[in-house]
């Protein structure tokens, strides 16, 4: 009796936590879409409270490749599809605590693995087990803190790249020529706030 409890305890709170994946990965679209169509560009911070507390998050190399693939992947769903010259994604180390000096940490930072990163799926990918493992079998397993740090750069008519994607795309949108995102909608980011506009 107690098992089929805890089974379905542990499935509502699987079930809670892709909830919460869910929710954050579309707001996080939804900034950048907001950024991107106000074409003054912007940085989200991942790992940062609003309030400027810095937390971070435990993240593997291999974790770091799948985050990189998931937004270049979200990206590609935008329509029309985001070119990579209009963004940055980059990792900055939380420097205000102890180096992990786990030599498990260490291995999991050695050079890629030859595996796929699973994308488009509600199953973890195996970078996360991995780490998910061990720290379920090691329970002092502390991993090193990154801040993720994704910048949409202001529009550029200048640049060569950006006249000859204008010159080839095609918009949901001809007049306005908004991006949406992958769910169809689209965002104006204007003094911290996004709003829908279509």
């Amino acid at each position: 009796m107690s098992n089929s409890k805890d089974t379905s305890l542990s499935a509502t709170n699987n079930f809670r936590s892709r909830q919460r994946e869910c929710r954050q990965k579309r707001h996080i679209s939804s900034v950048a879409n907001g950024m991107l169509n106000n074409e003054k560009g912007g940085i989200i911070l991942l790992g940062v409270h609003d309030d400027k507390c810095i937390e971070g998050f435990s993240l593997s190399r291999y974790q770091q490749q799948y985050i990189v693939l998931n937004i270049v992947n979200t990206f590609n769903q935008f329509k029309s599809p985001v070119p990579k010259h209009f963004y940055d994604i980059a990792f900055i180390k939380v420097i205000n605590r102890r180096e992990p000096t786990d030599p498990l940490m260490r291995t999991l930072q050695l050079p890629p693995l030859y595996l796929r990163h699973s994308l488009r799926t509600e199953n973890a990918c195996w970078c996360d087990r991995q780490v998910r493992d061990l720290q379920n079998f090691f329970t002092d397993f502390q991993g090193r803190k990154w801040i993720i740090e994704l910048t949409i750069k202001k529009g550029n008519l200048l640049d060569r790249r950006t006249i000859r994607f204008l010159q080839t795309i095609e918009w949901r949108d001809p007049e306005n020529k908004l991006f949406t995102t992958e769910t169809g909608k689209g965002y104006y980011r204007i003094k911290d706030v996004t709003k829908r506009i279509a």
